[in-house]
């Protein structure tokens, strides 16, 4: 994973890095080195991922709210 996309998808979420390695179950010095070298584990991939997913859940839900609140203007 390229190490920018990852920034972004912590950056969407609201999640530091510090508390990303917490979740990833490494020391933050550890995920920081992560970050500036580029080399992601399988485990933080995952996790970037599922983050990634549960970001575009929630966009689509706001998007069919927005979708009822017109619904019920008209």
């Amino acid at each position: 994973m390229e190490v920018d996309v990852a920034k972004e998808i912590l950056e969407r979420a609201g999640i530091e890095r510090d508390e990303f390695a917490g979740m990833c179950g490494v020391k933050p010095v550890s995920m920081r080195m992560t970050f500036q070298n580029g080399r992601f584990s399988r485990k933080a991939v995952a996790k970037l991922d599922e983050l990634a997913g549960e970001i575009n859940e929630r966009a689509e839900i706001e998007k069919v709210d927005e979708l009822i609140e017109e619904a019920r203007e008209i």
